[in-house]
């Protein structure tokens, strides 16, 4: 699945507090903002206190706080022309108008979101603990992190961030950042826009169980986490996993893939990695390579990691990767003798079977 389309913005971050701010017109009803993907935990608030769990088709209105859990995110839809998606634990607030003629806003109080804005210019700020942040474009991704630092990442367009210290203009592909108390900054090397955006991506499933050389004793404690994966439920099967710290090969594989269904690519590299580190079996080895190719496919880099694929798992990572070079036709069809053949080697494989039916159509 392709990413969303990445195009231009501009803000300007103003106020000495950058209370994270997003806008909708004053002329549309606040009806419109609407919980629209929900995956996780996800919670709303009415009153600051208490937390119930909640689900997209959810209506959100002044002063109602939203917030995702780990490994959890959302999307609302903040005008017929705008989508905010909300990374993993990030809380936000919907803030009333100041004046009858301006419009709602949006306070990021912690984590990360990505504003893809069709409004017209003007219409969407947002604001965090270090200045207010106005939009006239289409995209930007805005995080704040637990000191409270505001990273702003520009995809296209201009920005002015600004407090009351001073202010640096942003061009694309330029991040500010900013800090209560202190000046605005530019970094000028700039930043890789697939990085920033990952944990918003799609991570489909590659990992064949039989891929996994479980143990009796690891099959019992995850059996319902196992049983959710097999049907399809990602989510579920990350849940039932629980907290527990994956200790043998097979486990850390299954839990790296586990975590990239919810675009956690930062925790499934860093299990990965004890992967390489311990020596692991040639079975497990390659599992894990093929995750890996998976990341580079959605991040659209190169990858030269998995040349001759043979199990199931690695034929679906290779079918995705060898789509993703979009050369037409022939890439398609390459991905689909991939896909074909993860059957025939795992005739059970059920995410084999729904990737073939994927590329027929």
């Amino acid at each position: 699945m392709k990413p969303w389309p990445l195009v231009g913005v501009r803000l300007c971050l103003l106020g000495c507090f950058l209370h994270a701010t997003i806008s909708l017109r004053a002329a549309d009803p606040p009806e419109l903002i609407q919980i629209v993907e929900s995956h996780g935990v996800v919670e709303v608030s009415t009153d600051g206190n208490r937390w119930v769990r909640t689900q997209a088709g959810q209506v959100l209105r002044a002063q109602d706080r939203l917030r995702t859990g780990p490994n959890s995110r959302a999307a609302l839809r903040w005008s017929d022309s705008s989508v905010v998606p909300l990374g993993p634990v990030t809380a936000i607030e919907i803030v009333p108008p100041q004046k009858a003629e301006t419009s709602f806003s949006l306070r990021l109080i912690k984590g990360v979101l990505s504003f893809f804005h069709r409004d017209k210019p003007g219409s969407v700020r947002v604001l965090t603990r270090g200045g207010v942040a106005g939009i006239e474009g289409t995209e930007f991704v805005i995080a704040v992190d637990d000191n409270e630092q505001t990273t702003v990442s520009v995809i296209d367009g201009r920005v002015s961030l600004t407090n009351e210290f001073g202010a640096v203009d942003l061009r694309s592909g330029d991040q500010g950042i900013a800090i209560a108390g202190s000046e605005p900054k530019r970094i000028v090397a700039g930043f890789v826009v697939n990085h920033v955006l990952q944990w918003a991506f799609y991570y489909p499933a590659v990992l064949d169980l039989r891929d996994v050389a479980l143990s009796a004793d690891e099959q019992r404690v995850l059996a319902d986490s196992l049983t959710a994966y097999r049907a399809g439920d990602l989510l579920v099967a990350l849940e039932k996993f629980g907290t527990r710290d994956p200790a043998s090969e097979a486990e850390q594989v299954y839990y790296a893939a586990l975590l990239l269904s919810v675009g956690e690519v930062a925790r499934a590299e860093g299990v990965l990695t004890r992967i390489d580190q311990a020596a692991a079996s040639e079975q497990h080895r390659r599992s894990a390579v093929a995750l890996r190719q998976l990341i580079s496919t959605v991040r659209h880099e190169s990858f030269s990691g998995n040349r001759s694929p043979e199990s199931a798992t690695e034929l679906l990572a290779a079918s995705y990767y060898e789509q993703s070079l979009a050369l037409g036709d022939t890439t398609l069809m390459r991905a689909l003798s991939l896909a074909r053949r993860a059957t025939t080697n795992s005739p059970e494989f059920g995410f084999a079977w729904a990737r073939v039916a994927e590329l027929e159509f």
